[in-house]
């Protein structure tokens, strides 16, 4: 992520507007609208004015997204928080975060399998024993890219 590193959990000298930052960064980079395309700052500004009532800009959205707005107000994370469909709680806590993070990044994993022609509602009606055939086969793979040396 260009503007703020990519992490869900919070840093030791992170203040509290660069954590919101980072976290809200996370989102943009990795929750997409449904063309593939990025969401925008406009996007969710229009939203938080329409959950909370409140005027609410694409500028301020990105002035929180490089940690300029000290105190945010939590009717407004809620309501970004609903945009993105994550709770509000995303925010501020690390467990959360990291729970969101490891789902985000399995749903990019289902996605890049998709891509290639794998599609797990086929997977999902295979029997058990050509499921644990498949399984092995992924796990020889995996360990013979482990073995690979790394192009330098």
């Amino acid at each position: 992520m260009d503007q703020q590193e990519s992490s869900p959990v919070t840093t030791p000298a992170e203040t509290p507007a660069d954590e919101v930052a980072r976290r809200l960064n996370t989102l943009f980079a990795d929750i997409k609208r449904p063309d593939g395309r990025k969401h925008t700052d406009e996007e969710v500004a229009n939203h938080v004015r329409d959950v909370t009532g409140q005027r609410c800009s694409r500028y301020w959205v990105s002035q929180l997204r490089h940690g300029k707005v000290g105190k945010p107000g939590l009717d407004r994370l809620a309501a970004i928080a609903d945009f993105f469909d994550v709770k509000p709680g995303y925010f501020h806590d690390d467990a959360y975060a990291r729970g969101v993070a490891e789902d985000l990044e399995t749903v990019a994993a289902i996605k890049e399998l998709e891509a290639h022609g794998v599609h797990l509602r086929e997977l999902a009606q295979l029997d058990p024993a050509d499921l644990g055939f498949i399984r092995n086969m992924i796990e020889r793979l995996a360990e013979a890219k482990r073995q690979r040396p790394s192009p330098d």
